[in-house]
């Protein structure tokens, strides 16, 4: 699992994250269809913080499929363990959010918290933590979460400190999506090195 695709890329990323991503997908839908229709058991939070997560998850996955597509491509321990870390933090989420059960249940604010901190813990772990250190965004991802997860209540409504944090969550998902590099995401990189190797293949 050292180098190339390996097991573990196979059983991640080829298995277990788009089966995640497919259920988080089948848990939202019919939960946006309630709330559609007037439903009280699904606060519009939840659906917010829902997305949120499918989206990041999502991107991440593209991300890591065309990473895998260069000739340098290594998966090793680190990235595995952080992909695992994804799934957790996805079906976390959706069971906290009170989404994955039907009829709906309530929220379990902390632990949807605790599921949004393992997504930056995933990336650490991923870019290895003393990188990640040194790049603030990563860092600031943090932050959200510990906040929320400070002053949440174990049930109860959605308060204006919930609504400020998935509200900063997405803003910092924007900033990823125009500027991964400054999460140190290699993508962009990546992309730039197989175009030169194909153009120097066409010369």
């Amino acid at each position: 699992m050292a180098t190339g695709k390996g097991t573990g890329f196979y059983v991640s990323v080829a298995l277990l994250y788009p089966a995640a991503l497919g259920a988080a997908i089948a848990w939202l839908v019919p939960a946006v269809g309630l709330a559609a229709n007037g439903s009280e058991q699904i606060p519009l939070w939840s659906l917010a913080f829902a997305l949120w997560f499918v989206l990041y998850h999502a991107i991440w996955f593209v991300h890591i499929v065309r990473l895998s597509e260069g000739g340098d491509f290594k998966y090793g321990r680190q990235r595995f363990a952080s992909d695992l870390i994804d799934v957790v933090a996805l079906f976390l989420a959706f069971w906290a959010l009170g989404l994955a059960t039907a009829p709906a249940q309530g929220i379990h604010f902390r632990l949807v918290y605790a599921a949004a901190a393992l997504v930056p813990v995933s990336a650490m772990i991923d870019h290895r933590v003393g990188t990640s250190l040194k790049r603030p965004l990563v860092t600031l991802s943090m932050v959200p979460p510990a906040i929320g997860f400070m002053l949440s209540r174990d049930s109860g409504t959605v308060t204006s400190v919930d609504l400020g944090c998935v509200m900063t969550l997405y803003v910092l998902l924007i900033v990823y999506v125009i500027a991964p590099r400054l999460f140190g995401s290699e993508l962009r990189r990546k992309r730039a090195d197989v175009s030169r190797r194909v153009r120097g293949r066409r010369a």
